[in-house]
């Protein structure tokens, strides 16, 4: 691959969807790590010498980790809380027309928050999926 098609995640757009409208959720973002997997099932049996498994259901999941804003913050807190169903909709590349685009149903799961001293605090949000995926950024670009 040549250096020209390698990406950085600077321009990473992070947002979601719910029943108020979408919001920005990636402003002050430091990282947004997407789980995409198939579940599999122990498919062995009789005389097999070997593992056999067999693709079952697909899990989508996210971790997205965030500078603490305090109060200026809340907003986005108040739609992320635990519990809050929505769609997690990002774009690699950013937001604008024409970028690449992938998410998915979601709950949010946690809020962990970090406070090192003396380092930022940070706030890490984690989505368990639920359901197909509503964009896949291999293949959607809007």
């Amino acid at each position: 691959m040549a250096l020209s098609d390698r990406k950085l995640g600077k321009d990473a757009w992070v947002g979601w969807i719910d029943g108020s409208g979408t919001v920005s959720i990636g402003g002050d973002r430091r990282n947004l790590d997407i789980t995409r997997e198939v579940m599999t099932t122990n498919m062995e049996a009789g005389n097999d010498t070997a593992a056999a498994q067999k693709a079952t259901l697909f899990h989508y999941a996210a971790e997205l980790t965030v500078f603490y804003s305090g109060t200026a913050g809340t907003a986005v807190a108040n739609r992320l809380k635990e519990g809050n169903e929505g769609t997690l909709v990002y774009g690699p590349l950013g937001s604008a027309t024409g970028r690449p685009k992938g998410g998915f149903p979601a709950v949010v799961v946690s809020q962990n928050r970090a406070i090192p001293f003396p380092d930022g605090i940070e706030i890490t949000y984690s989505f368990e999926g639920q359901g197909e995926l509503s964009y896949d950024e291999n293949t959607a670009v809007w």
